[in-house]
């Protein structure tokens, strides 16, 4: 038997390079991530995690993205709250 197997799935670009972001802040691969969570689903006998509705509505969850978005451009850090106002009155 195969020491190992492939798999292919497709997945949201954005959802892919998100997670694979933090795998790579806690030292993970994706294969090991992957085969992680495989060993759970056997573990538990299904999803290893309760599946609910978003606390959130689709307009703020889009919301708190732009957030995180904006939040990783660096060009318009602001020294105090009047540089911040006199740019956006410009």
């Amino acid at each position: 038997m195969a020491k190992t197997a492939n798999g292919a799935f497709r997945i949201n670009p954005e959802v892919k390079k998100r997670a694979e972001e933090v795998f790579q802040r806690i030292g993970l691969t994706p294969s090991v991530a992957i085969d992680m969570y495989y060993r759970q689903v056997i573990e538990y006998d299904g999803i290893p995690f309760q599946i609910k509705a978003p606390r959130y509505n689709a307009e703020t969850m889009e919301a708190l993205y732009e957030a995180r978005e904006i939040a990783k451009d660096k060009t318009n850090i602001y020294a105090n709250h009047d540089d911040l106002i006199k740019d956006l009155e410009a």
